[in-house]
């Protein structure tokens, strides 16, 4: 028994120092979906998703006396589709200027006739001089889906409304010293 278990010990030691000599080889996820064309970096995305909604028109499951429906509440199963891309022109931690896109297209089983395309752009930039410094985002999205809420209650219409969303916000800012900025 003592012999069995030492011959064990023995293995795995051998073993190990079998590993140690040997070069460790790794692939990062970011070696291959990460092209580089010089300083430019592009990065291709593709998510596919399911999801089960109880609710999808976004009803009161019961009657309520502010919004009396007699409308049921609906389920389905939906299926998303979502590529994008990212184009980076210099490093995260640096100066950059990032520029992306996504779509998101839904897919319904049982209501076909509420697919729609959902999209998104926005610009990512972070400039730094000596003094100033500007940081910040812009996005815009074109949203084409079922608008719910309370803003689609007490109605017995479904409120799909094509919309566009804006979004700003930058930071700009000065060093006067070393602790000091406006």
């Amino acid at each position: 028994m003592l012999c069995a278990k030492r011959g064990q010990c023995l293995l795995i030691i051998a073993a190990g120092l079998f590993a140690a000599g040997l070069r460790s080889w790794a692939l990062d996820a970011s070696d291959i979906l990460v092209y580089s064309i010089g300083p430019v970096h592009i990065k291709p995305r593709l998510t596919v998703a399911e999801q089960y909604d109880d609710n999808i028109f976004y009803r009161p499951g019961k009657v309520s006396p502010f919004f009396p429906s007699s409308l049921p509440v609906e389920d389905d199963l939906i299926t998303f589709i979502s590529p994008g891309v990212t184009l980076q022109l210099g490093r995260r931690e640096a100066n950059h200027i990032s520029f992306d896109y996504g779509m998101d297209q839904l897919l319904y089983v049982s209501h076909r006739n509420e697919d729609h395309r959902d999209q998104s752009l926005s610009l990512d930039a972070r400039l730094q001089g000596n003094r100033v410094a500007l940081e910040g985002q812009t996005g815009v999205q074109f949203l084409a889906g079922i608008l719910g809420g309370s803003l689609a209650q007490g109605t017995n219409q479904i409120a799909r409304v094509d919309r566009v969303t804006y979004s700003d916000s930058y930071r700009l800012e000065y060093s006067v010293g070393e602790k000091t900025s406006t």
